[in-house]
């Protein structure tokens, strides 16, 4: 699992609000993709739960849990690239991730797959190109997979320099149970077998990885994103 932030609290007397653990709240979606989140742990929230009776006390605790719930139904905009560096298959994915009790649910807005070669000066063709979502967490600065959707079709043969694109499609994802979603993150990952003459065929696998994680930015998403853009393509590995 990776390294998330911090969020400092304020030092408080214990409150209805400890029933539910710190940092519960609600996460909306903002424009750029990020999200924003209404956290239970502020020193105006605490105090007015020390300060209220029993039965507000009571009343805020369920409301907090209800917010809660909600935010696991809150859209997130999310991007997911490849490393760059030399990668035999690229790929530019944009969508939008639900979160519904156990299960993920991605709308592909737009994506791109592009087939680079195995080698330079190889034209050896790619074959029943597929791609995957992948949900993940990180363990050791590497992706560890907790749960795969099924297939898309790409592509039955891909050449060299060729680009295909896939919209409107709707991947689904089993979420792993007891593992916090905030610390989840996707990959896509890029499958097809290539024939190279005289040569046995090569299972060819890639990957793209989200630029966030499925609630938004954290420490662990901003350091994989700068790994990958300066050209670590163990960053964006599983």
């Amino acid at each position: 699992m990776s390294g998330l932030p911090d969020h400092p609290t304020a030092r408080h007397t214990p409150s209805a609000c400890d029933g539910v653990g710190r940092g519960a709240g609600a996460a909306s979606a903002t424009p750029d993709g990020g999200h924003a989140e209404s956290r239970c742990v502020g020193n105006g929230a605490r105090r007015g739960i020390v300060r209220s009776t029993p039965t507000r006390g009571i009343g805020l605790w369920l409301a907090v849990l209800l917010l809660a719930g909600c935010a696991s139904r809150t859209p997130v905009q999310l991007r997911a690239v490849s490393a760059a560096a030399p990668v035999r298959v690229w790929g530019d994915l944009r969508g939008v991730v639900s979160l519904d009790g156990e299960l993920l649910s991605l709308r592909l807005d737009s994506a791109s797959v592009q087939y680079l070669g195995l080698a330079a000066s190889d034209s050896t063709p790619l074959e029943d190109v597929t791609v995957r979502a992948v949900v993940a967490s990180d363990s050791a600065g590497r992706g560890i997979p907790q749960g795969v959707s099924g297939a898309l079709q790409v592509a039955d043969v891909l050449r060299v320099g060729e680009r295909r694109t896939l919209t409107g499609e709707t991947l689904a994802l089993p979420l792993p149970p007891g593992v916090p979603v905030r610390g989840l993150w996707l990959a896509f990952q890029f499958r097809g077998t290539a024939r190279p003459a005289g040569r046995e065929p090569e299972l060819v696998i890639a990957y793209a990885c989200s630029e966030t994680n499925l609630l938004g930015a954290t420490k662990g998403a901003r350091l994989r994103t700068r790994r990958m853009r300066a050209g670590d393509v163990s960053a964006c590995q599983l």
